[in-house]
């Protein structure tokens, strides 16, 4: 009985480690979505800044986006929800002109510590976002 009682033991502790090492290598291969992705640059000669910064957060309700651009001057950061489904993103933009950005909607994938997508509004262009530092750091 003794022999059965360790066999079963061996067997749980075995179907255990090898759950825990599963998970633990599908969490290391899936890209971590929050941080801050910016291709947001100062453009020397002219003193504008340009470009775009998406803060992804997470808060009690899901996913959230700071978004900030910039077309020579900064526009006003906006927080606004953000909707994620595996490891693409879907970020309403409002239409507001102190924010300097596209009005309508941002879609993208994030990828390799970058997100790519492109504004659905007034810029079809795509951008790709690198995971970094923010510009006013």
């Amino acid at each position: 009985m003794k022999k059965l009682s360790a066999v079963v033991g061996l067997i749980g502790f075995c179907t255990y480690a090898a759950t825990w090492a599963v998970a633990a290598e599908a969490a290391e291969n899936s890209p971590r979505i929050t941080g801050l992705y910016s291709d947001m640059w100062y453009l020397t000669g002219k003193q504008q800044i340009v470009g775009t910064e998406i803060f992804i957060m997470q808060n009690q309700a899901g996913y959230i986006a700071m978004v900030q651009c910039a077309q020579g001057p900064a526009g006003t950061p906006f927080v606004t929800p953000m909707t994620l489904k595996g490891n693409s993103v879907a970020i309403e933009i409002p239409a507001r002109e102190d924010t300097l950005c596209c009005a309508g909607r941002f879609t993208g994938t994030i990828v390799e510590k970058q997100l790519r997508g492109r504004f659905e509004g007034c810029k079809s262009e795509s951008v790709v976002l690198v995971r970094k530092n923010s510009y006013w750091q």
